[in-house]
């Protein structure tokens, strides 16, 4: 079974020593990576306020306390070494994750192929 991080990280904190949960190696071959991402659409009405979630959420010591809650991998350095030990100890984060992956470039026009299947998952 594949899981993303996040839901890794949680349910191995779940299990506790009944974790039998294992992370899988990375060396060989390449792993897309991928975040979630707060943006603000192209004109938004509420800007500021906009920019002022942004800044908040982006503070390290926020980020990190999101963590707790949410505890996927983090691009935000100086988030992750505000965090818990609990979160950077995790076996879940045990591996370089800025070492060895790819994120998705644009597909061009294909986009309206995954967004034709993307819809149709979404109805199911």
């Amino acid at each position: 079974m594949l899981t993303y991080d996040g839901n890794a990280a949680w349910a191995m904190s779940e299990l506790g020593e009944n974790n039998h949960l294992k992370i899988a190696s990375f060396t060989a071959d390449p792993v897309q990576l991928g975040f979630d991402l707060y943006v603000m659409p192209k004109g938004a009405k509420h800007q500021e306020l906009a920019y002022s979630f942004l800044n908040y959420i982006h503070d390290p010591q926020v980020m990190a306390a999101n963590l707790v809650d949410f505890p996927y991998s983090c691009p935000n350095d100086l988030a992750v070494e505000a965090a818990s030990d609990e979160y950077k100890n995790s076996p879940a984060f045990d591996f370089d994750y800025k070492t060895n992956v790819f994120f998705q470039e644009d597909v061009g026009d294909a986009i309206t192929i995954y967004d034709y299947y993307y819809q149709l998952l979404k109805m199911s």
